[in-house]
């Protein structure tokens, strides 16, 4: 477990955004105790509960940050805090407690359970609708990190390839 000053100090050489998606020992501790800002806490316990829903580790920083801005943004702000207050209070205390556990919390809030798949299907499908305030390049690079194409262990479909792909996903 690091220690206060451990933490603060690896998130000044590391920058935030590397330690809230590495799953260092002790963060959820700071996002708990009030070192990170609102938005930032959501961050970490949205990432976390990405991991548990979809099952996947090694999930993408940047794409995290789009996929928690969207979902934040589309969803009811209610049903937004009760999904993340449901999901701290039943995993945080247990920090590598069964799913089943969470999953059956999540769902007995239908309002809830709703948002945690739609979370879901956004990390699998890629699928970012375009509205006028998402860029093309982030809704592309979306598609092409979507963990449909992981689990079946294929390729994205349809990406342009060479130059064209690498300007399109900066």
């Amino acid at each position: 477990m690091f220690s206060r000053r451990d933490f603060m100090a690896k998130l000044a050489i590391m920058g935030t955004s590397v330690i809230t998606m590495t799953g260092l020992p002790g963060w959820t501790n700071a996002a708990k105790s009030g070192i990170l800002t609102s938005d930032k806490k959501e961050l970490i316990v949205f990432m976390e509960l990405s991991r548990e829903l979809t099952g996947f580790d090694n999930l993408d920083a940047n794409l995290g940050k789009s996929f928690y801005q969207y979902q934040k943004k589309y969803s009811n702000s209610e049903v937004w805090l009760r999904l993340l207050d449901t999901f701290q209070t039943t995993r945080f205390p247990q920090t590598s407690g069964p799913l089943d556990l969470t999953k059956a919390k999540l769902m007995e809030d239908p309002e809830v359970w709703k948002i945690a798949k739609s979370i879901t299907k956004l990390w699998y499908s890629g699928w970012l609708s375009p509205h006028g305030d998402i860029p093309l390049s982030t809704r592309a690079f979306a598609y092409k990190q979507s963990l449909v194409w992981k689990a079946m262990k294929l390729l994205p479909k349809g990406i342009p390839s060479g130059q064209l792909w690498q300007n399109l996903a900066k």
